[in-house]
């Protein structure tokens, strides 16, 4: 599934797939009929569809919800949103910001191990 997803829009960097949800639980993220099919997800899809998405074969578990999670070295959060309904998601502008964010820790973090 994985493999296909990435061939198919040419994604150059390894992805790291998690099929039995561990990440998923051990975060909290949201898992119900109501999420996937709630007045927030149907906007979400009008929008999506108005923009020229169109929805392809469901894969993996249909009411699984997502989110996005940033991570400096060392693990320390810097950024988790939760997707409460399908097609909520952050503005891409927070999630660049947080992934500086997390590469000026982790540098901060390198230059102070190595006394620099």
């Amino acid at each position: 599934m994985a493999r296909a997803f990435a061939e198919e829009r040419d994604i150059p960097f390894r992805l790291l797939v998690d099929p039995e949800l561990t990440a998923y639980r051990t975060l909290d993220l949201r898992r119900s009929l109501g999420s996937a099919m709630s007045l927030g997800a149907l906007r979400a899809g009008v929008r999506a569809y108005r923009s020229g998405y169109r929805q392809g074969v469901t894969q993996g578990d249909p009411l699984q919800q997502g989110g996005v999670l940033v991570l400096a070295r060392g693990g320390e959060v810097v950024f988790l949103q939760r997707s409460e309904h399908a097609g909520d998601h952050p503005a891409e502008a927070e999630i660049l910001d947080a992934s500086r964010r997390a590469a000026a820790l982790s540098i901060g973090r390198q230059r102070r191990a190595s006394g620099s």
